[in-house]
C-alpha cells in the first residue's frame, strides 16, 4: 500500500468503487440581484457550487455527516461574520481589524 496523501489541485478524488468524490472547500452568501433572493451556497473543491436552498444539496448534506458537520462549522462562521457587520452598520460600531495585522 501506498502512503495516503492529500489530493491535489485538478485531481479528482475516487470513492472504492470508481465514483468521483469531491470535498468541501468553503460556503459563501451571495447577495440578492434586483428581484432575486440572497443565497448561501457551498463552494467545492473543485470550483463548482451547491445552493443550500435546493433539495438535492440537503439531502446529499443529510447523508454525508463529514461533509454536514464541516457546513455547519463554516455557517456558524458566516452567521458572526455576518452579526458583526450588521451590528457595525446599525449602530456604527467599527469592527475589530486588530487581527488582520
Amino acid at each position: 500500500h501506498e502512503t495516503p496523501r492529500f489530493v491535489r489541485n485538478g485531481e479528482v478524488m475516487l470513492s472504492a468503487n470508481g465514483s468521483p468524490i469531491n470535498l468541501l472547500n468553503t460556503v459563501k452568501a451571495k447577495a440578492g440581484k434586483r428581484g432575486r433572493s440572497a443565497a448561501v451556497v457551498l463552494e467545492l473543491a473543485d470550483g463548482s457550487e451547491l445552493d443550500l436552498a435546493e433539495a438535492t444539496t440537503r439531502k446529499d448534506l443529510s447523508l454525508n455527516a463529514e461533509a454536514r458537520e464541516e457546513a455547519v462549522g463554516q455557517l456558524l462562521e458566516l452567521q458572526a461574520q455576518i452579526e458583526a457587520h450588521l451590528k457595525a452598520m446599525k449602530y456604527g460600531c467599527p469592527l475589530d481589524d486588530s487581527k488582520d495585522e
